[in-house]
């Protein structure tokens, strides 16, 4: 039996007959004596009054509400705290290379082909710069990500806004000792990489998130050209001449009806044959429409995540946000997911046009235009900065509340037509994860010692690290996007 306190994320481990004295005594939440417990056996009575101190320095076995409350404050403190900018999204055009068969971007960019703003321009990627820099924490983690579309097709521009970021860095470095430059990311399909601008990601620390959905077959069967021919060759080739510059490199995968079955099998084959150093599961939800049908639920996401983790961490595949930095990690080190990803009120997304969004969710929302120098709050509203499962109702009654990060806030208001509603989705992978997650840890403890010798067990900071196999977890922050793990 475990019994598990899901806000301090504490957790002790006992037999069944200890457990089930605890539950009865302690049953409707009444406070009970420790002499009220009718034991003959001495050697009993002291092992239980030994259970009950340690449930009692857990913070599971309290006299009133106010420790627990006192925790809330803690987080809620600590949310409004760390509620500052952190990435700059930036789509660089609506255009794409490709036709993948579940692609969100089809008809919208179909919609825009009239348009003259397919692309950005050169003064739009200026102020989008100065605007991210003006709002972001100075002294604190910061990324800007590179996006589509397929952002390559704009390279000029791609050029001239990492030169410029880091020329506008360079001075605000010699202002700010503690100014902690950005991380930069390029998510991109791979199929217009070439050893030039491999020696310009390199030469610039940018960090490629090359995207395959699998072996070759599942791959080529969504992934295509605009005339139908596949593409996992060409991205295959274009990954391994930017591995022979040796710097590191990162694989997404777009999680979806094609793919999530054979993702343990996926993992492996990516493990063998490509030397990235994150892999970035990028799960599929519906946007405008609910008929996407490469969309899976997380009920059917749940086991198949679970199952690709256990294959990660025997070949030290870091699975970034949904995995790693939502639920592993966050059980593991004790350290709970206040929010689960930067679109949450932390985001600056750009379109091609200029138009702000707080994420790629929104953006059919935008209101407002980078060119005009908006306040924050024009498009990104408090509604959104407040979204977390500590200020959720519904998620502080939840067992999973620390290993989730609240969900979509965007996925919520679609299905339930309120932001505040719990993301289903999110919640079944939550609790799956957590369950899993315990029963895991015992298997871990037991291998050293067992509850047949011991009453009761709680699990070591050593114990719980051992969850991450031959996975390699550094100190660094849980929410950068794609490269939470790559520098110590």
């Amino acid at each position: 039996m475990a019994f598990y306190h899901s806000l301090n994320l504490n957790i002790i481990f006992c037999k069944k007959e200890l457990g089930n004295i605890i539950l009865n005594k302690f049953s409707n939440n009444r406070y009970t004596n420790i002499n009220d417990f009718f034991i003959s056996s001495p050697k009993r009575r002291k092992i239980l009054k030994k259970f009950i101190k340690k449930l009692i320095v857990l913070g599971m076995l309290v006299k009133d509400n106010y420790a627990d409350q006192n925790i809330i404050k803690d987080y809620r403190r600590s949310l409004e705290k760390s509620n500052k900018i952190k990435t700059l999204y930036v789509s660089l055009s609506y255009r794409c290379n490709l036709a993948c068969k579940y692609c969100i971007s089809n008809a919208l960019v179909e919609n825009l082909q009239l348009s003259k703003s397919l692309d950005m321009d050169r003064n739009i990627a200026k102020k989008s710069i100065d605007y991210f820099l003006k709002y972001v924490d100075k002294n604190g983690d910061k990324e800007m990500v590179l996006y589509g579309g397929e952002p390559l097709i704009n390279w000029p521009i791609l050029q001239f806004m990492v030169c410029y970021l880091r020329d506008k860095e360079a001075a605000l470095i010699k202002k700010h000792s503690g100014y902690k430059r950005a991380r930069i990311i390029l998510c991109t399909n791979g199929t217009l990489l070439t050893e030039h601008i491999g020696e310009f990601l390199k030469k610039y620390n940018i960090y490629p998130a090359i995207t395959l959905d699998g072996f070759k077959a599942i791959h080529n069967s969504v992934r295509v050209t605009k005339v139908n021919l596949s593409t996992f060759d060409i991205v295959k080739n274009n990954y391994k001449i930017l591995e022979k510059l040796r710097f590191p490199l990162g694989l997404t995968l777009t999680l979806g009806r094609h793919n999530y079955r054979h993702l343990p099998q996926i993992i492996k084959f990516f493990s063998k044959n490509f030397k990235a150093k994150t892999l970035a599961t990028n799960i599929m939800i519906n946007y405008e429409v609910d008929n996407n049908p490469y969309v899976v639920s997380g009920s059917e996401l749940a086991p198949a995540l679970i199952s690709a983790f256990k294959t990660a961490r025997e070949y030290g595949t870091y699975l970034v946000k949904y995995v790693m930095d939502n639920r592993v990690k966050p059980f593991v080190e004790k350290l709970p997911r206040l929010k689960g990803c930067t679109g949450t009120g932390r985001r600056i997304m750009v379109l091609p046009n200029g138009s702000l969004a707080p994420c790629m969710a929104f953006a059919s929302t935008s209101r407002v235009n980078v060119l005009n120098k908006p306040p924050l709050k024009s498009f990104i509203g408090q509604y959104l900065k407040n979204h977390s499962p500590v200020n959720l109702a519904h998620c502080l009654a939840c067992s999973a509340v620390c290993v989730c990060g609240g969900g979509c806030p965007y996925n919520s208001y679609r299905k339930f037509k309120n932001i505040k509603h719990p993301d289903s989705d999110t919640c079944h992978i939550s609790h799956r994860f957590l369950t899993w997650l315990i029963w895991d840890l015992l298997r871990i403890i037991t291998i050293r010692k067992s509850l047949k010798n011991n009453y009761f067990l709680i699990p070591t900071v050593v114990d719980r690290r051992k969850i991450y196999g031959k996975i390699k977890v550094y100190s660094n922050p849980l929410d950068f996007q794609y490269t939470p793990n790559i520098v110590k």
